[in-house]
């Protein structure tokens, strides 16, 4: 996130603290539906400052959010999301890439740790960090699973019940049992890597998370 949109979303941050408690979960709401719009960080942040603003002086009018925006607020964002550019196809991969390489980078940092605490097991194998089929397959589980889980609630932030807020936890806990269960019992090792080329690995994501962050 470039330093213009990280000022703009700590304005808006502060901005939002204005607004009445009902009011301003409404515009959580919407926030996060704005998220997964296909528009770079700054116009979601631009689009939040005017929505605010907007909540901000109906309440001062004395009016409510019904007639401030309407009834409909998924309907209200997608109006307002039509007049922002979108994002090219090519800033769509750019984006995505910066983000695979987040969540790369978080997992490869765990499995660095769980190297580092097989030091201490029966049958040491450091500096070589063993890589199993259930080590791959919980990755690959565990990345899909949580791309799939924060598209589903940007997409259904105004449907969500309280009764499915509920089954997330539920959800997430059953994907890392999952991943725990493939650790434990696919054990295969299909090859070695040496601990430097994991801090390579992980270096070198995080510089291409950069360079894409700064593009958008």
């Amino acid at each position: 996130m470039n330093k213009q949109t990280k000022q703009l979303m700590k304005e808006n941050n502060d901005l939002s603290f204005h607004l009445k408690a009902a009011d301003n979960k409404i515009l959580t709401d919407m926030v996060v539906y704005i998220r997964g719009a296909d528009i770079s960080g700054y116009q979601q942040e631009l689009v939040r400052r005017d929505i605010t603003q907007m909540i901000l002086d109906g309440e001062q009018r004395g009016d409510t959010m019904e007639d401030i925006i309407g009834s409909d607020y998924k309907i209200f964002c997608d109006n307002v999301l039509r007049e922002v550019p979108h994002l090219t196809r090519a800033e769509k991969a750019v984006s995505f890439l910066g983000t695979l390489c987040v969540a790369l980078t978080v997992l490869l940092a765990v499995r660095l740790l769980f190297g580092l605490s097989d030091m201490f097991g029966d049958t040491p194998t450091w500096p070589y960090i063993p890589v199993t089929t259930g080590a791959i397959i919980s990755m690959v589980i565990l990345l899909c699973s949580v791309l799939l889980l924060y598209n589903t609630i940007t997409r259904n932030s105004f449907n969500i019940s309280s009764q499915n807020n509920k089954r997330i936890p539920v959800l997430f806990a059953a994907i890392i049992l999952a991943c725990i269960c493939a650790d434990f019992f696919l054990k295969t090792v299909i090859l070695s890597v040496h601990i430097s080329i994991v801090l390579i690995a992980i270096l070198l994501l995080l510089i291409i998370y950069k360079i894409t962050d700064t593009i958008n």
